[in-house]
């Protein structure tokens, strides 16, 4: 169910398509409800007025009801449409840590199979006394090893996938994503929120960190015994369009963007969290709060 916020949200963002029904509907119905209460003026005097006066009523309640349910039935399908989309998304980013273990998995195979050989080269350049070679050959093993893991881990599997999906993309924009912390463990959050959140707040601020030239994108975990806590920041270039505390989008395709940060907070609610957004001195900065119990 949505949101008051979110339903703003949702009808913002509608489709001009959808504004131009709603506009031609209310002109239809205007037409109809004043044409009838024209006719109802000039019969007053008929016996069974009575049943014009009702009548009229009647179709004025049912011209109201029709409006509601075709702005009910738009946000619906906005709701249902983001719903999908999120689904998929956490379907997507599970297709991607269990490809990141097989890949891992075979390949952590493949150097198990050539483990001793390995051994006795570096034996072998040992007993030569060749420790600068020994050195070099240890230091490109090790690099291999490190391929094995992820670059970031913040104790999570599936935060782990999220996070080093977006750290490769952050690096192709020449953006560095700097994360410290970890998530506890047992986390209970569950991977879907995980996601939403993650997914959402990273995406935006790698985007926005490009957008306005920057460099870097900083991303902390802490926790308490109960409680979960996430801080990311990023520059901001552009004017932050706002209304009554919710922010949205400034790209264009509006219809398909801008419901990301109402996702996040819709998430942190439902787990009894608190979410806090300062955008001072260009750097928009959200902090999250959420309960870690059973």
């Amino acid at each position: 169910i949505a949101s008051r916020k979110q339903m703003l949200c949702y009808l913002r963002l509608m489709d001009f398509k959808y504004w131009l029904f709603f506009c031609f509907l209310l002109s239809v119905n205007s037409i109809v409800i004043t044409a009838n209460g024209y006719y109802l003026v000039e019969n007053i005097k008929l016996k069974r007025q009575w049943i014009l006066v009702h009548s009229y009523f009647i179709l004025v309640i049912g011209m109201f009801i029709q409006i509601g349910l075709m702005i009910a039935l738009i946000i619906s399908r906005n709701v249902y449409r983001e719903k999908e989309y999120l689904a998929a998304k956490y379907l997507e980013e599970q297709k991607l840590h269990y490809e990141y273990l097989e890949n891992r998995e075979r390949e952590t195979k493949k150097f198990r199979h050539d483990i001793k050989s390995h051994l006795l080269i570096v034996n072998d350049l040992i007993h030569k006394k060749q420790y600068r070679e020994c050195e070099d050959y240890l230091q490109e093993t090790t690099a291999r090893i490190d391929r094995f893991s992820y670059k970031i881990s913040v104790n999570n599997g599936i935060a782990d996938a999220i996070v080093n999906r977006f750290y490769v993309e952050a690096k192709q924009k020449g953006i560095d994503l700097q994360v410290k912390g970890h998530l506890p463990n047992p986390c209970y959050l569950s991977g879907y929120d995980i996601c939403t959140i993650l997914s959402n707040l990273l995406s935006n601020a790698i985007e926005a960190e490009y957008a306005a030239g920057g460099t870097a994108v900083y991303v902390e975990f802490r926790y308490t015994d109960s409680e979960i806590m996430l801080v990311v920041e990023n520059d901001y270039k552009q004017d932050l369009e706002q209304s009554n505390g919710a922010f949205f989008t400034t790209k264009e395709d509006k219809a398909n963007h801008g419901f990301g940060l109402e996702n996040v907070k819709e998430c942190v609610r439902k787990n009894d969290g608190q979410i806090t957004i300062d955008t001072d001195d260009h750097i928009f900065r959200v902090l999250v709060f959420v309960e870690n119990g059973e």
